[in-house]
């Protein structure tokens, strides 16, 4: 158990309404069919691009539409399921056909592109004096985290060649955003700042890299100790804690302030022990317990970590859920409409 969870026994990771009623359920089952379509695409190629592999994506793209199949007939079935269940039958079929990491060669390809934008990015920042370079990174954090190779609107956009930083800085709406907090939050960054955060990053490229990188170095800049923590292993195209590793090490090449906080233990880089887009923070990694237990803030990053699970919780320190709403169901959910943006700052009782 996560171990800044304010109830801890009544913590209900997911409460997004899957096979609630019969409109739910037909949503997310087609959701569920047309994701799983793609990502059957780019599993291929990661087994190989050959026949084989085209063998092995289809064997797990028939097992979870029958299991999608079986949902729709009998209904009932669904009724004590959340998207984390179906998140996992999903990548559970992939690892039975033999594909650990459908989306491994997307994320290298992104990672690597993403990269070289990293130091021109960070000097602009530097160039901003507070608050306003504050609200750039809140900017950038929605961004980066337009890329995500788990919903249909952005994959479509992925697919088209849409997918540049600028022009996803495009897509976000002016403020007040959706869930606008940011000013009490730079209010309290400004006033009395924090001792130590629990960062969870979400998806590889320009969400990791150019969105929670430069924010990350700014808490490091601040003199807050960063617990950065990343998947245990793949799913979709969230990056895992092996990659977060790999992705620092080029990091530290370019940024003094990264380079000495990896040296010093400032940046520590923690596996959640989390291997789906959504996450029960009931279930973590023992040594991410260990790290987080003295944290007085923690942020959650992306619409599955965020609003599709935690979004009602309540922490013991300061919290920030940050996501841009990248689907119509979860958007209504959080009482907004799609591509909307929340930055929710949920302040602890001091």
């Amino acid at each position: 158990m996560f171990p800044l969870i304010a109830e801890p026994d009544r913590y209900i990771a997911c409460e997004l309404p899957f096979g609630s009623d019969a409109e739910a359920l037909a949503h997310w089952l087609a959701v569920f069919s047309a994701q799983f379509q793609n990502v059957a695409i780019h599993a291929a190629e990661v087994a190989g691009g050959d026949d084989e592999a085209l063998r092995k994506a289809d064997s797990a793209r028939i097992k979870l539409q029958a299991f999608l199949d079986r949902l729709a007939r009998q209904p009932a079935l669904a009724r004590d399921l959340t998207l984390l269940d179906i998140d996992a039958v999903r990548d559970q079929a992939f690892r039975e056909a033999g594909i650990h990491d459908p989306h491994l060669l997307v994320k290298k390809r992104e990672n690597e592109a993403a990269l070289p934008l990293l130091p021109d990015l960070l000097q602009a920042v530097d160039q901003l004096d507070m608050p306003q370079r504050l609200e750039f990174l809140a900017g950038g954090i929605f961004a980066g985290n337009m890329f995500d190779l788990g919903v249909t609107d952005t994959i479509e956009m992925f697919k088209r060649g849409e997918f540049s930083f600028e022009s996803a800085r495009k897509h976000i709406p002016p403020r007040p955003w959706h869930v606008d907090d940011l000013d009490d939050f730079i209010r309290d960054w400004l006033e009395r700042g924090w001792k130590k955060a629990v960062v969870f990053v979400d998806n590889a490229g320009t969400d990791i890299v150019l969105g929670m990188m430069p924010a990350t170095r700014e808490l490091l800049r601040a003199g807050t100790d960063v617990v950065l923590t990343a998947n245990s292993e793949p799913s979709l195209n969230d990056i895992t804690h092996a990659e977060l590793l790999e992705l620092l090490g080029e990091v530290r090449f370019m940024d003094p302030i990264i380079a000495d906080a990896l040296r010093t233990g400032q940046l520590k880089p923690v596996p959640s022990g989390n291997a789906l887009p959504l996450i029960d923070l009931s279930k973590i990694d023992g040594e991410l317990t260990r790290h987080a237990a003295d944290a007085d803030l923690l942020i959650l990053e992306g619409m599955g970590r965020a609003v599709e699970t935690n979004y009602n919780t309540r922490f013991t320190c300061d919290t920030v859920k940050v996501a841009m709403l990248k689907e119509p169901r979860v958007a209504a959910f959080a009482g907004g409409r799609l591509f909307d943006a929340v930055f929710r700052y949920e302040p602890a009782d001091h």
